[in-house]
């Protein structure tokens, strides 16, 4: 997905993205269990997304959090699944906006940000 590619938000239906690790190539996302889950949200007639995040070795939060935002156009009725990295990034977007729900996979953890607690009350 081309980063300025802004993703519409369809209000009519539930809305699932699901957040990939990161070093996941698009490639893989077609064949990971991130496309499965689509598939069966789809069939409940769920709008479930699983793009291809930006800069998906580093997955660094100041790329990662405009592009959920900016790009992906989350919004408070979203329910997000985030694996590995991925759901560290919904943890720190929780962080500046409320979501409707959210499933962690295998959360990542990254020793660098040790001193870095989430804190969820300054929004």
């Amino acid at each position: 997905m081309d980063e300025t590619q802004k993703i519409p938000h369809q209000n009519a239906k539930q809305r699932v993205i699901i957040i990939h690790g990161s070093a996941i190539s698009p490639g893989i996302i077609n064949r990971h269990w991130y496309k499965w889950l689509q598939t069966e949200l789809s069939k409940l007639d769920i709008d479930a997304l699983a793009p291809a995040m930006p800069d998906e070795r580093e997955a660094k939060d100041s790329i990662w959090i405009p592009y959920l935002i900016n790009n992906l156009n989350v919004k408070e009725n979203d329910i997000l699944v985030g694996h590995s990295s991925g759901a560290m990034a919904i943890l720190r977007l929780c962080e500046q906006m409320k979501i409707k729900g959210l499933i962690l996979v295998s959360a990542g953890y990254d020793k660098n940000d040790k001193n870095q607690l989430y804190n969820w009350n300054k929004k």
